[in-house]
């Protein structure tokens, strides 16, 4: 497998090392910018995240609908380092939330 140095990351300038995945080796996930340049968690709002699958088995709905509520803004998916779409579950229980609510009327 080859590897490839991708330059200086974080404070220490220690040079991340990837072996042809996204990931890059030794890099902590969530550590924040200065070592992935991601943003860094908030401290305190540690929420699970719901695959695509789950939050269409929530609503009764097929995983396309799920991606197009993402598309039309009703949902916000966060990208995991594998490119796959994860939602926070409280912004899925609100929709459920809003939901129940319109049927209600």
């Amino acid at each position: 497998m080859e590897q490839v140095l991708s330059g200086p990351v974080g404070r220490d300038d220690v040079p991340a090392v990837t072996t042809g995945r996204r990931r890059p080796v030794g890099v902590t996930p969530g550590a924040g910018p200065a070592t992935t340049g991601e943003p860094a968690p908030i401290s305190g709002s540690i929420e699970r995240l719901l695959s695509p699958a789950e939050v269409a088995e929530q609503f009764g709905v097929d995983v396309r609908t799920v991606a197009r509520w993402e598309h039309d803004g009703r949902l916000t998916a966060i990208r995991t380092l594998g490119g796959h779409r994860r939602y926070v579950q409280s912004e899925v229980v609100a929709l459920l939330a809003a939901r129940a609510a319109k049927d209600a009327k």
